[in-house]
């Protein structure tokens, strides 16, 4: 790559003829990034580490070259690379500070978009839902150290650059994924989940979305406000600002229960059926007076929704289905508001 070869000839030469600094740093560090960029990890490594060996102004930001560098590296010998395009996640309210927020509060939102991110993937690919855990596989998820104001983190996704899973096709793009995302998360704005129909076809992707959006959108006292804005190499963005909505936590699509009179919501421990021989799909939730209440829970909810709030205090909105209770909602008893 000339512009590498020509930035790194004037660091050294620069070095030999003068090493003032910052200049001399400076053309260091610029050699190191353009090496980093180019995906010459170990020229970077060596370029990084040349401009360390005096100690110069602006040591730190050679040293996070040298961390990025080894980071990439370690990315490529894993066969994964880090893609171009960011997600980022940006929480505000009473409960954010400068920088800061209950660990409560981000972990289960992160974990919420971590899991659409995959699930997106695996929809965009023509996977079925039954099988789009095979997605573990093929993406990870990474996140960006988080910025003070209000409280956001940069979500990248590591996507293998060659695979022999069959399904992994590669036809799917993170920039198409994150867009989908932002788009679906749209339908929250106004708490009228319809618009998701429109967007996502398959009834089991798209219960499994709106559930996992309710996981993010505001909880109306402590977190106010959640943005989501992505980017792509191409410099375009696209945002979407979910502000207080008591209305989203409670609107459906049309697939499930809205027909339905008889509703009923529970507040409860989260525990497994009783019996060896239940059936795996049901799940009971104890009661604050005792009492267990047997509830079925769709495919589409169990993995990402119910199963990680399991012996936790939860709030389950539920429907009468011929003679056993239906799960519709799920979300812990404290952000329930």
């Amino acid at each position: 790559m000339l512009a590498l070869q020509q930035e790194k000839r004037a660091a050294y030469e620069y070095e030999k003829l003068s090493g003032d600094e910052p200049t001399r740093s400076v053309l260091f560090r610029s050699a190191a990034t353009i090496a980093i960029e180019a995906g010459k990890y170990e020229e970077a490594l060596e370029i990084a580490g040349a401009g360390l060996a005096r100690r110069g102004p602006i040591v730190s930001e050679l040293v996070s070259l040298v961390k990025d560098a080894e980071f990439r590296r370690n990315l490529r010998a894993n066969n994964q690379r880090l893609s171009d395009e960011t997600l980022r996640l940006s929480l505000d309210g009473c409960a954010v500070g400068f920088g800061f927020v209950p660990y409560q509060k981000f972990q289960h939102r992160i974990d919420a978009l971590s899991k659409m991110i995959r699930r997106t993937f695996d929809r965009l690919d023509g996977v079925d839902f039954s099988d789009s855990v095979r997605s573990k596989e093929t993406v990870k998820v990474f996140l960006g150290a988080p910025m003070a104001g209000s409280f956001a983190v940069d979500v990248r996704v590591g996507e293998l650059q060659q695979t022999n899973f069959p399904w992994a096709t590669g036809r799917v793009q993170t920039a198409e994924v994150l867009t989908e995302i932002v788009k679906g998360m749209r339908a929250f704005e106004d708490g009228n989940l319809s618009g998701l129909n429109n967007l996502i076809e398959d009834e089991s992707y798209r219960r499994n979305f709106a559930e996992l959006g309710r996981q993010i959108i505001p909880d109306g006292s402590d977190v106010t406000v959640v943005t989501l804005e992505s980017s792509t190499r191409s410099h375009k963005r696209d945002l979407v600002r979910l502000k207080v909505s008591r209305k989203a936590m409670h609107t459906h699509t049309k697939t499930y229960s809205q027909n339905l009179s008889k509703n009923a919501e529970i507040v409860g421990v989260l525990r497994g059926a009783r019996q060896p021989d239940d059936d795996s799909s049901f799940v009971e939730v104890l009661d604050e007076e005792g009492k267990f209440h047997k509830i079925r829970v769709a495919e589409e909810l169990m993995a990402d929704i119910v199963r990680p709030l399991w012996d936790k205090r939860v709030i389950a909105s539920i429907f009468k289905k011929g003679s056993h209770w239906e799960l519709e909602h799920m979300a812990p008893a404290e952000s329930a508001d």
